[in-house]
């Protein structure tokens, strides 16, 4: 089987690790490399890794004192790395024993594949937590499968838009085409970015069903709700004006505008009060003293893109789990 290189990315998660370094060491498939990149953690993280954890690489996102966020922590990682693959996991993760080997063989099978997705549970272990990403007919991105039962739906192998950044396995040639993570984005929307990215140069994404993970949500603990919430609608703006083609903006504007503004006007910018008030009308502020940035990396895009906007754009609406 090919070399894996798994990359944790780490911000105060001492709580979760061993969990989530003790499932890596019970793989099937066991990873060439696990690569631990910590950002600016707070607590005892590093301390514990260095001793108890000694097989792995750990790495540091930037000066270790100013977080730098999921997208660059990652990158550092998947700079560093040596694998033909590259697998994402949450440090607040617990992957089955099959559950990069399940990976890997699906990929193995799929060359124009650049990315799969995994079954990713929330903790009760009963209802998922996301099977890839969906692209919402109003033109923004979620988590595909949220909420819902886990049952017989999510047991066929098929495709999806792209995975989530939770639980992922990359193609490593395929990133050296389309690009890393969009490090301006820090945190959120990151993951729907580079898939749609991946889309755009011609490659695809698959879900692999029988590669399950537990997802315990911890969070990060320094990650406060206003930034939460800030960069969740700054980000969605982002992910629309830059990607998206310039026919489906004017056709879908209001349902982007609703989706990523309006309702979350009416749920948090009437209320000064609130730290998501500020979060909001920050959020506000930054997307609209923002043209250049997007248009600069619309521009980027375009240029690289190699298949027809139809081609993307057919996958608005698409869940391939509806019944």
């Amino acid at each position: 089987m090919p070399g894996v290189s798994l990359i944790i990315p780490n911000r105060d998660g001492e709580e979760y690790l061993r969990d989530c370094l003790d499932a890596i060491a019970e793989q099937t498939l066991p990873p060439l490399e696990v690569i631990v990149v910590d950002d600016a953690s707070v607590d005892s993280s590093i301390a514990m890794l260095e001793k108890e954890y000694p097989g792995i690489r750990l790495l540091k996102s930037g000066d270790g004192v100013a977080p730098r966020g999921f997208a660059a922590t990652v990158n550092t990682g998947i700079k560093a790395s040596t694998g033909e693959y590259i697998a994402l996991l949450n440090n607040d993760t617990k992957p089955e024993a099959r559950w990069l080997e399940e990976m890997v063989t699906a990929m193995e099978q799929q060359p124009r594949a650049a990315s799969c997705a995994s079954r990713m549970l929330h903790k009760d272990g009963k209802n998922i937590n996301a099977v890839g990403l969906i692209f919402n007919a109003n033109g923004t991105c979620g988590a595909l499968g949220d909420g819902e039962l886990d049952d017989e739906r999510f047991d066929k192998n098929c495709e999806v838009f792209g995975p989530s950044g939770g639980a992922a396995l990359w193609r490593k040639s395929a990133l050296d085409k389309i690009g890393l993570f969009d490090e301006d984005f820090f945190a959120y929307w990151e993951d729907a970015d580079l898939s749609y990215r991946a889309r755009a140069a011609g490659f695809i994404s698959i879900y692999a069903p029988k590669a399950r993970v537990l997802h315990l949500e911890g969070g990060c603990k320094t990650l406060q709700r206003y930034d939460k919430v800030r960069l969740r609608i700054r980000n969605g703006c982002w992910f629309a004006f830059c990607n998206l083609p310039l026919g489906t903006l004017f056709r879908r504007f209001y349902k982007i505008a609703w989706a990523m503004e309006y309702r979350y006007f009416f749920k948090y910018g009437l209320r000064p009060w609130k730290v998501e008030c500020r979060s909001f009308w920050k959020a506000i502020m930054e997307v609209e003293l923002s043209p250049r940035v997007f248009f600069k990396k619309r521009k980027e895009r375009r240029e690289k893109q190699i298949v027809a906007d139809l081609e993307i754009t057919r996958w608005l609406g698409c869940n391939p789990f509806a019944e």
